[in-house]
């Protein structure tokens, strides 16, 4: 087991997950997490240490989509792209884009 989810952090876990070109993972939880809409988490890999987790987007519903949906992809080692089954302003989904 990489990580575990705490609630705090996200909730049912979706996939699929998605590496950049340092090595580090990138994953969606469908809800919970820091605002209770979903988020999307890093996992970084130290040198000689166990994977450790650090938050980079929580969803809050309007504007920016709710609960991932299908995990996450990357593209050129950088932006992920996923989607929402809701959220945003027509509370029927979002595709996103994280930029680092």
């Amino acid at each position: 087991m990489l990580h575990e989810l705490n609630g705090k952090d996200g909730y049912l876990a979706v996939g699929p997950v998605a590496f950049d070109c340092a090595g580090n993972l990138y994953a969606a939880a469908q809800s919970a997490g820091p605002v209770g809409w979903g988020s999307i988490y890093k996992l970084i890999r130290g040198p000689n240490t166990p994977w450790a987790e650090r938050m980079i987007h929580a969803f809050h519903n309007n504007p920016d989509g709710a609960s991932p949906y299908a995990g996450v992809t990357m593209h050129s080692c950088r932006n992920l792209f996923g989607t929402t089954s809701g959220g945003g302003g027509s509370q029927w989904g979002v595709v996103f884009e994280l930029r680092p």
